[in-house]
């Protein structure tokens, strides 16, 4: 009898180390294949050097800078004249989980329909942006879905930039979204009235 316990007990052991080590197979093939989004969208993958300066203060801590920061948000009338020329229709509903394919594992959600995210540290999100809309002189701006259905949590909507470096204008609408551990800053970033590309990143 004592034999048989034995084995029973080895065997619940080893289908335990084995669970343990599926899991972490499983986070670093999950990395592996989705971690990439991360890194080719987020602030340091921005080629725009004059983007970049204007949005650096928003990524970069104060103890990480590395050479001066330079206030390039032009205050005057031509750029208030300009920026007022802009808005943002921008609307979130609640999460809704039957709407939506969540992937999880031990209750850690990995994926939302697929795809990676932000704005949650594991946990199903509470809010989502149904309507992110940018209009200049009162037309939309060609803004792809792509480019915030992946975030969750916006909180209170984007806060808008103007910035010129005098021969290109640029239009920045800011967003920080968080759940608390999830915390990330997106930037939209319009040139001379036509998107160009996002920038995500984890808050600084």
């Amino acid at each position: 009898m004592k034999t048989i316990i034995s084995i029973l007990l080895l065997i619940l052991v080893l289908s335990c180390k084995e669970s343990v080590a599926t899991d972490n197979t499983t986070d670093t093939s999950w990395y592996n294949k989705y971690g990439s989004k991360f890194e080719n969208v987020n602030f340091e993958s921005l080629e725009d050097t004059f983007a970049k300066s204007a949005l650096e203060k928003y990524y970069v801590a104060d103890d990480e800078r590395g050479y001066p920061v330079y206030d390039i948000i032009p205050e005057n009338e031509i750029a208030k004249q300009n920026i007022a020329e802009y808005g943002i229709d921008f609307h979130t509903i609640p999460f809704d989980s039957s709407v939506h394919k969540l992937t999880s594992k031990t209750g850690f959600v990995y994926l939302i329909d697929g795809e990676a995210f932000w704005g949650s540290d594991g946990t199903v999100p509470d809010q989502e942006i149904s309507k992110f809309t940018v209009m200049h002189k009162n037309k939309s701006l060609y803004l792809p879905d792509s480019s915030y259905k992946d975030l969750f949590n916006p909180g209170g909507g984007p806060q808008a930039i103007y910035v010129s470096n005098g021969n290109d204008d640029y239009f920045i609408p800011i967003l920080q979204g968080s759940d608390g551990a999830g915390a990330y800053t997106a930037a939209w970033i319009f040139k001379n009235g036509k998107y160009v590309r996002r920038v995500v990143d984890s808050v600084q």
